[in-house]
């Protein structure tokens, strides 16, 4: 029976993380036992005498918290954990959340909500204060009520009295004047206050204006509002600009550049920041690309910065760099995923006929039944692709985007390093496709039974062997054209396309494939018989 250290501030949080009881005790004695302050998580108990929570019988202790005995998680090893929340990037807490963190005992993301009570203020003094209701909404306040001749006034935070009127012994009475300086309050757009002949102030005639427009000071002009321009007399609305787009991938390799662009040519401004829950980068700047020259996960944006169109929406996006991409299958830091991984729920159920082969494939391996259903991890139960061939596979249920991976592709590669290599497309109707940006970092050609390196692979089918599928997450996919303009539905994908890749042998070769910064992709090259990509099979983690 494993122990759990009493390791009292990150504990505590991963107790309210995982929403785990135990001997959670309230006291106000000093030097009292941690555990019984902190709480112990589920499937354990606080041990007084020791001061440490121990594993209940039948449990273990694996990672951060203890599982039952034997169970598939431990994988037989209850010292090493498997980081099932490697891969997960959780979406950053709303107003009443207190924080959004993944599970590392389920790899799913947990929301602990804001005390009941919790401030969730908007800083609109006027509106009155919103309150947090426990369960992650926040409730509005009850509006600042002035009296007669007074207005709410936000950035003192106070009922102010109205123009022409001034507080005299707590109440807001009719201001007395002299002449009309007397009544003036510096404003055009409210009109020419003037003092009349019983020496009270009396307001001005505001200045209307039209539709869209707003009256501007100090010289009283009307101003189309943020978002139209003037046409005669009319204020007319400016049309959407543009969402700027670039290679977006979950992972992408340091020293990377990508280069931002739009259908039309407009001004683009840029930027970044290491606080991925902001809505803003800590600067922008006037130009199109990014180099991400270190490690870590980084916030960037981009937006068309052009008074001719409104930036209603920009690009915003969440890199994880590092030094390479994810290793071989078993090696750390690998994204692969076994065939019997329990967050697989689905399967290919079928595919778009006729198969469009390539290539130096016979008829013995032009067997696309055998990529439908669960993987088999074997050498032989595939359908070959042939060399630049390619396959559509069909899904009963569709594939949706959820937080993280969101389905693999699975091919028999019989080593960690001979790797057969496909591009890899997806669609909500089987007629247009969007395809998932890439990388191939190596510069050296590879025989038809030559070595490619993991390490070096990004985005691409193929980079893992037989039983471990390559990951892919449909976030990568949320700024391509398709999905922008309603053809591709990311909580819809009906469609998988898996592209065979011609790894020729140089760049003088007629049969040369490139990745998304236009550096060539290598494969093993030439094959025959069974040429290019061995399908096994298409798992579905969400949907």
């Amino acid at each position: 029976m494993g122990n759990i250290s009493k390791k009292s501030g990150v504990f505590v949080v991963l107790v309210v993380l995982l929403g785990l009881s135990g001997c959670l005790q309230s006291s106000s004695e000093d030097n009292i036992d941690s555990c019984i302050v902190n709480g112990c998580g589920a499937n354990s108990s606080c041990d007084i005498e020791s001061d440490e929570c121990v594993c209940d019988e039948g449990y273990e202790w694996f990672g951060k918290g203890c599982v039952p005995a034997n169970s598939s998680i431990t994988d037989g090893d209850t010292d090493s954990a498997i980081d099932l929340c490697a891969n997960i990037n959780c979406p950053a807490p709303a107003k009443c959340e207190l924080f959004i963190e993944c599970n590392p005992l389920s790899g799913k993301c947990e929301t602990i909500f804001s005390e009941e009570g919790a401030s969730c203020s908007d800083d609109n003094y006027c509106n009155g204060e919103e309150f947090c209701n426990g369960s992650g909404e926040c409730l509005a306040g009850n509006l600042v009520e002035c009296g007669i001749n007074e207005h709410c006034d936000s950035e003192s935070e106070s009922c102010l009295c109205n123009t022409g009127f001034q507080l005299i012994d707590d109440v807001c009475e009719i201001k007395v004047c002299q002449d009309d300086s007397d009544c003036d309050d510096l404003l055009i757009c409210n009109g020419i206050e003037q003092c009349n002949n019983q020496n009270q102030c009396e307001t001005g005639k505001t200045i209307t204006c039209n539709e869209n427009a707003f009256c501007s000071e100090p010289d009283g002009t009307c101003l189309c509002s943020n978002g139209f321009k003037k046409e005669g007399n009319e204020c007319i609305a400016l049309p959407s600009c543009p969402v700027p787009q670039a290679v977006t991938m979950i992972i992408i390799h340091q020293g990377a550049t990508i280069e931002f662009s739009t259908e039309e040519e407009v001004p683009l401004a840029t930027g970044t920041t290491q606080n991925l829950q902001a809505e803003q980068p800590d600067e922008w700047q006037a130009q199109s690309d990014i180099t991400f020259s270190e490690t870590g996960k980084i916030k960037v944006f981009a937006k068309a910065d052009s008074a001719s169109c409104v930036s209603d929406q920009i690009f915003s996006f969440i890199y994880d760099v590092r030094e390479t991409y994810p290793a071989a299958a078993g090696a750390v830091g690998s994204s692969a995923i076994s065939k019997d991984d329990d967050r697989i729920v689905d399967w290919a159920s079928g595919y778009v006929s006729p198969v469009e082969y390539g290539t130096d494939v016979i008829d013995s391996w032009q067997t696309p039944d055998k990529a439908l259903g669960q993987a088999v991890g074997g050498s032989t139960d595939i359908v070959s692709v042939g060399r630049g061939g390619n396959i559509t596979l069909t899904f009963d249920n569709a594939i949706k985007n959820g937080i993280g991976w969101d389905f693999l592709v699975f091919e028999n590669s019989f080593s960690e390093n001979f790797l057969e290599l496909a591009y890899v497309e997806v669609s909500s109707d089987g007629i247009s496709f969007a395809r998932f940006d890439n990388a191939y970092l190596s510069e050296e050609p590879v025989s038809a039974f030559g070595y490619s390196e993991a390490e070096n692979i990004g985005s691409l089918a193929g980079k893992y062997k037989a039983g471990f599928g390559t990951p892919f997450d449909l976030e990568a996919l949320k700024y391509k054209s398709e999905v922008l303009n309603g053809t591709l539905d990311l909580n819809n994908i009906t469609h998988v396309k898996i592209v065979d890749i011609i790894g020729g042998t140089s760049e003088t070769d007629t049969t040369i494939y490139y990745d998304s910064f236009s550096q060539i992709i290598y494969d093993p090259y030439p094959t025959v018989q069974s040429a290019g990509f061995d399908l096994d099979a298409v798992g579905v983690i969400h949907n």
